[in-house]
Protein backbone atom coordinates (compact mmCIF):
# COMPACT_ATOMS: atom_id res chain seq x y z
CA UNK A 1 0.00 0.00 0.00
CA UNK A 2 1.12 3.77 -0.66
CA UNK A 3 2.24 5.56 1.87
CA UNK A 4 0.07 8.73 2.61
CA UNK A 5 3.08 11.26 2.23
CA UNK A 6 3.88 9.79 -0.92
CA UNK A 7 0.45 9.74 -2.41
CA UNK A 8 0.49 13.57 -1.14
CA UNK A 9 3.55 14.55 -2.50
CA UNK A 10 2.72 12.88 -6.15
CA UNK A 11 -0.39 14.67 -6.10
CA UNK A 12 1.08 18.19 -5.52
CA UNK A 13 3.71 17.23 -8.01
CA UNK A 14 0.87 16.38 -10.57
CA UNK A 15 -1.52 19.43 -9.92
CA UNK A 16 2.25 21.94 -9.73
CA UNK A 17 2.15 20.30 -13.23
CA UNK A 18 -1.54 20.72 -14.24
CA UNK A 19 -1.20 24.51 -12.80
CA UNK A 20 1.95 25.34 -15.41
CA UNK A 21 0.15 23.51 -18.63
CA UNK A 22 -2.92 25.52 -17.61
CA UNK A 23 -0.73 28.56 -17.32
CA UNK A 24 0.80 27.40 -21.03
CA UNK A 25 -2.68 27.26 -22.23
CA UNK A 26 -3.47 30.91 -20.94
CA UNK A 27 -0.29 32.09 -23.39
CA UNK A 28 -1.18 29.77 -26.05
CA UNK A 29 -5.25 31.56 -26.28
CA UNK A 30 -3.25 34.88 -26.28
CA UNK A 31 -1.31 34.05 -29.23
CA UNK A 32 -4.27 32.27 -30.80
CA UNK A 33 -5.58 35.68 -30.03
CA UNK A 34 -3.16 37.75 -31.46
CA UNK A 35 -2.68 35.42 -34.71
CA UNK A 36 -6.57 35.73 -35.63
CA UNK A 37 -6.20 39.29 -35.12
CA UNK A 38 -3.54 38.77 -37.98
CA UNK A 39 -5.50 36.50 -40.03
CA UNK A 40 -2.92 33.21 -39.56
CA UNK A 41 -4.88 30.41 -38.41
CA UNK A 42 -2.48 28.72 -35.16
CA UNK A 43 -4.48 25.37 -35.77
CA UNK A 44 -4.37 24.95 -38.97
CA UNK A 45 -2.05 21.81 -38.74
CA UNK A 46 -3.26 20.23 -36.10
CA UNK A 47 0.21 20.65 -33.94
CA UNK A 48 -0.97 23.24 -30.91
CA UNK A 49 -4.07 21.21 -30.15
CA UNK A 50 -2.34 17.61 -30.12
CA UNK A 51 0.35 19.06 -28.06
CA UNK A 52 -1.76 20.34 -25.16
CA UNK A 53 -4.20 16.90 -25.49
CA UNK A 54 -1.27 14.78 -25.26
CA UNK A 55 -0.13 16.90 -21.90
CA UNK A 56 -3.32 17.42 -20.34
CA UNK A 57 -5.07 14.10 -20.76
CA UNK A 58 -2.45 11.86 -18.96
CA UNK A 59 -1.91 14.09 -16.26
CA UNK A 60 -6.53 14.66 -15.87
CA UNK A 61 -6.86 10.65 -15.82
CA UNK A 62 -3.40 9.82 -12.94
CA UNK A 63 -4.88 12.66 -10.60
CA UNK A 64 -8.40 10.89 -11.01
CA UNK A 65 -7.45 7.97 -10.76
CA UNK A 66 -5.68 8.70 -7.57
CA UNK A 67 -8.25 10.62 -6.08
CA UNK A 68 -10.47 7.79 -6.75
CA UNK A 69 -8.47 4.73 -5.65
CA UNK A 70 -7.63 6.47 -2.16
CA UNK A 71 -10.57 8.73 -1.51
CA UNK A 72 -8.59 11.60 -1.23
CA UNK A 73 -11.10 14.23 -2.00
CA UNK A 74 -12.82 13.66 1.09
CA UNK A 75 -9.69 13.40 3.32
CA UNK A 76 -7.99 16.07 2.05
CA UNK A 77 -11.30 18.68 2.92
CA UNK A 78 -10.34 20.79 5.18
CA UNK A 79 -13.13 20.59 8.15
CA UNK A 80 -13.55 23.78 10.16
CA UNK A 81 -15.65 23.46 13.22
CA UNK A 82 -18.84 25.15 13.03
CA UNK A 83 -19.48 27.58 15.71
CA UNK A 84 -22.93 28.63 15.96
CA UNK A 85 -23.36 32.41 16.54
CA UNK A 86 -23.86 33.88 19.52
CA UNK A 87 -26.74 36.22 20.17
CA UNK A 88 -26.25 38.53 23.04
CA UNK A 89 -29.61 39.92 24.55
CA UNK A 90 -29.80 43.68 24.53
CA UNK A 91 -30.68 44.00 28.91
CA UNK A 92 -27.76 41.22 29.63
CA UNK A 93 -25.11 43.31 27.21
CA UNK A 94 -22.43 44.00 29.55
CA UNK A 95 -22.35 48.15 30.02
CA UNK A 96 -19.04 49.70 31.25
CA UNK A 97 -19.81 51.07 34.88
CA UNK A 98 -19.85 55.55 34.12
CA UNK A 99 -20.09 57.49 37.43
CA UNK A 100 -21.98 55.00 39.65
CA UNK A 101 -24.39 53.51 37.19
CA UNK A 102 -24.07 50.45 36.54
CA UNK A 103 -27.91 49.36 36.38
CA UNK A 104 -26.79 46.40 34.52
CA UNK A 105 -24.63 44.46 37.40
CA UNK A 106 -27.60 43.61 39.76
CA UNK A 107 -27.86 40.16 40.99
CA UNK A 108 -30.65 39.40 39.06
CA UNK A 109 -29.22 40.44 35.79
CA UNK A 110 -25.72 39.09 36.82
CA UNK A 111 -27.81 35.04 37.23
CA UNK A 112 -29.77 35.52 34.01
CA UNK A 113 -26.67 36.08 32.18
CA UNK A 114 -25.13 33.56 33.90
CA UNK A 115 -28.08 31.35 32.98
CA UNK A 116 -27.20 32.50 29.42
CA UNK A 117 -23.54 31.44 30.08
CA UNK A 118 -24.18 28.09 31.08
CA UNK A 119 -26.65 27.08 28.25
CA UNK A 120 -23.93 28.60 25.96
CA UNK A 121 -20.81 26.58 27.73
CA UNK A 122 -23.08 23.16 27.87
CA UNK A 123 -23.80 23.40 23.93
CA UNK A 124 -20.28 23.08 23.44
CA UNK A 125 -19.36 26.48 22.42
CA UNK A 126 -15.73 27.16 23.85
CA UNK A 127 -15.82 29.71 26.95
CA UNK A 128 -13.40 32.48 24.68
CA UNK A 129 -15.82 32.50 21.70
CA UNK A 130 -18.78 32.85 24.34
CA UNK A 131 -16.47 36.13 26.43
CA UNK A 132 -15.62 37.20 22.59
CA UNK A 133 -19.44 37.25 21.17
CA UNK A 134 -20.45 39.00 25.40
CA UNK A 135 -17.58 41.37 24.79
CA UNK A 136 -16.22 40.30 28.54
CA UNK A 137 -13.35 39.03 29.67
CA UNK A 138 -12.71 34.95 29.60
CA UNK A 139 -12.23 35.09 33.37
CA UNK A 140 -15.44 36.23 34.18
CA UNK A 141 -16.77 33.32 32.36
CA UNK A 142 -14.58 31.07 34.07
CA UNK A 143 -15.60 32.72 37.47
CA UNK A 144 -18.85 32.13 36.75
CA UNK A 145 -18.36 28.55 35.98
CA UNK A 146 -16.45 27.94 39.29
CA UNK A 147 -19.30 29.12 41.34
CA UNK A 148 -21.64 27.02 39.85
CA UNK A 149 -23.02 29.49 37.63
CA UNK A 150 -24.61 30.77 40.98
CA UNK A 151 -24.66 34.12 42.06
CA UNK A 152 -23.42 34.86 45.63
CA UNK A 153 -26.31 36.15 46.98
CA UNK A 154 -28.73 33.39 45.68
CA UNK A 155 -26.48 30.64 47.14
CA UNK A 156 -27.34 30.96 50.64
CA UNK A 157 -29.55 28.69 52.02
CA UNK A 158 -30.29 31.57 55.02
CA UNK A 159 -30.33 34.99 53.71
CA UNK A 160 -27.60 37.17 54.76
CA UNK A 161 -28.90 39.52 57.47
CA UNK A 162 -26.10 42.87 58.12
CA UNK A 163 -25.27 42.61 61.90
CA UNK A 164 -26.45 45.91 63.21
CA UNK A 165 -24.25 48.39 64.32
CA UNK A 166 -25.29 49.60 67.35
Amino acid sequence: MLDYQMIESALSAISYRLNSIEEKVKKYEKLTEVRESMGEDPFKDGRMATILASRLTPLCKKVAQIEAKMGLKSSLEVKLPTIPQIEVPVDLRMIPGKGGKKKNRTAEVVQMRWKVWKMQHEAGIPMNAIARAWKCDHGSICYAKKQGWIVGDNKRSVPYQRKSSK
